[in-house]
């Protein structure tokens, strides 16, 4: 029951079992998710981060969920200029092979707004960098731009952005070549 949910405990740092908590609580009663959603946007930093570590699990556990709350999510990720919830809400996205149509040009655009980005979050980039190429087939022309920035980073990003450029580079090239055959 909705009303039985402590919302106020979103004030406070969390530990893990209390995340996992929240989770099974959101399961139980799905209509939370919506709640918690709202502190993606509307909460103060400590309750953002909260929920998007809470959201974050939810849908990783529970994705066949996730279709409905994109848009949502999409609104989310290009309105916040809070960092966690940007991480959470693309660690979310990274496993998706295919968005609604009408929500490609804004995840297009905050994942190369992130990737243009020197100095920021690997995570954030790492994670952008794979949604991005998990939508570039549907738009290969735009494969050569993600390329020139994955690489014009290379030499100063950390080792976790260089592995998983190794494992998306080869991709883009290929969807490159095939653009101009």
């Amino acid at each position: 029951m909705i009303h039985s949910v402590n919302f106020s405990e979103l004030k406070s740092p969390l530990p893990k079992a209390a995340i996992n908590r929240w989770q099974s609580q959101i399961e139980e009663n799905p209509e939370t998710i919506s709640h918690i959603l709202t502190f993606l946007s509307t909460g103060d930093d400590r309750e953002k981060s909260n929920a998007a570590w809470i959201s974050r699990g939810f849908f990783d556990n529970n994705p066949q969920t996730l279709p409905q709350y994109l848009p949502e999510l999409i609104s989310i990720l290009v309105k916040t200029q809070h960092i966690p919830v940007e991480r959470n809400i693309l660690g979310i996205f990274q496993s998706l092979n295919a968005f609604p149509e009408v929500l490609h040009e804004d995840l297009l655009n905050v994942c190369l707004s992130i990737l243009e980005k020197r100095n920021y979050p690997t995570a954030n980039k790492i994670f952008a960098m794979t949604c991005l190429a998990n939508i570039i087939p549907i738009y290969p022309e735009l494969a050569s731009e993600v390329i020139i920035l994955i690489e014009d980073q290379w030499d100063y990003g950390t080792a976790g952005f260089q592995n998983r450029a190794n494992k998306i580079l080869p991709r883009l090239k290929s969807l490159q070549k095939n653009q101009f055959q």
